[in-house]
């Protein structure tokens, strides 16, 4: 009991435990658990601290995400889950049909080198439409479907494109190279190819 009070005395000043949601490919959600677990990861019900789950109603305690896959990492005590950060106390290994996706079109994920070192080379994320063409996807076609809506889940998706079509590469005031309003700057450009 001790324990899961620290951890929700940590969640009430706002501080989550580094949870890693990787997309794959519906067959293989299984294998990678498995390959993931023959490192430094365990199963786990469902990640401490974690606010995907239900809180009530008929999907009270399930997650948004029905097939998925919850793993933490073995040296991560129930009493101070946050001791390895930034190694990621849990991952949610999700199958990629919840989102539409096909995490074997390359042309729609791009990878995290640079700024990654090269061995992360084989790490892919999706590109900017086709993280939104997902979460639209999630948004309506959920897991659960209409009937019974999972409040969290689509919470949560609401919060990423909100993320998504909010967030904005801040313009240098100081700078000579500021561009005109409603202009996009180069970086921003690259993100919508």
């Amino acid at each position: 009991m001790a324990a899961s009070s620290a951890k929700s005395e940590r969640h009430e000043r706002g501080r989550l435990p580094v949870v890693r949601v990787i997309l794959v490919q519906d067959d293989c959600v299984d294998l990678a658990a498995a390959v993931l677990q023959e490192d430094a990861y365990i199963p786990a019900d469902a990640p401490a601290g974690s606010n995907f789950l239900q809180a009530h109603g008929p999907l009270e305690g399930t997650s948004p995400w029905p097939r998925a896959i919850r793993i933490r990492h073995r040296d991560i005590p129930a009493d101070d889950i946050f001791k390895l950060e930034p190694v990621p106390a849990f991952i949610i290994l999700i199958p990629q049909s919840y989102y539409g996706l096909d995490v074997r079109a390359k042309e729609q994920f791009q990878s995290l080198v640079p700024p990654l070192d090269a061995s992360n080379a084989g790490i892919l994320v999706p590109k900017y439409h086709t993280f939104l063409e997902g979460l639209v996807h999630y948004g309506l076609h959920p897991p659960f479907g209409l009937d019974v809506p999972h409040n969290q889940g689509l919470m949560w998706n609401d919060v990423y494109v909100s993320y998504l079509v909010q967030q904005k590469v801040q313009y240098d005031t100081d700078s000579d190279d500021v561009l005109p309003r409603k202009a996009l700057l180069p970086n921003e450009q690259a993100v919508l190819r």
